[in-house]
């Protein structure tokens, strides 16, 4: 015997898209699957001051890259959501301003795995390439 004919979940909205479009109400339609990534970026530490620009291999600036690229394919694509989670580097010295490791990680959001997945290979793809330029 079935007692529940079905499910409501209430909660507060927690984005700015209903708040926007002036709408009190949203049903959900879908949830988004996501896949998620730890990325370590191995550079090379160097002294800012004594090493030319083209001989840097700045782990800083490849996660920035990976950051700003992330950002631009989300936004090419409909139904995702890209987020980069917190980014950290080292060495932390002052005098040394080009990282030799960094970390980041990302999150990446879409209605249909289909979707889901092609954000996942460009991205994959955007790190092979750009590992390869930088070594």
């Amino acid at each position: 015997m079935r007692r529940y004919l079905g499910f409501v979940e209430v909660h507060i909205e927690q984005g700015p898209v209903l708040n926007g479009l002036d709408v009190p109400l949203g049903i959900v339609t879908s949830i988004n699957g996501s896949v998620r990534y730890l990325c370590e970026i191995t550079g090379m530490a160097s002294h800012a001051g004594t090493t030319p620009m083209d001989m840097r291999r700045d782990a800083a600036a490849a996660a920035a890259e990976l950051v700003l690229y992330r950002r631009a394919a989300g936004g090419q694509r409909a139904a995702t959501w890209w987020a980069p989670w917190a980014c950290s580097t080292c060495p932390a010295a002052r005098s040394t301003w080009c990282r030799g490791a960094a970390s980041s990680a990302l999150d990446i959001r879409a209605t249909t795995d289909a979707v889901r997945d092609a954000c996942e290979r460009d991205v994959l793809a955007n790190c092979a390439t750009s590992a390869g330029a930088a070594a």
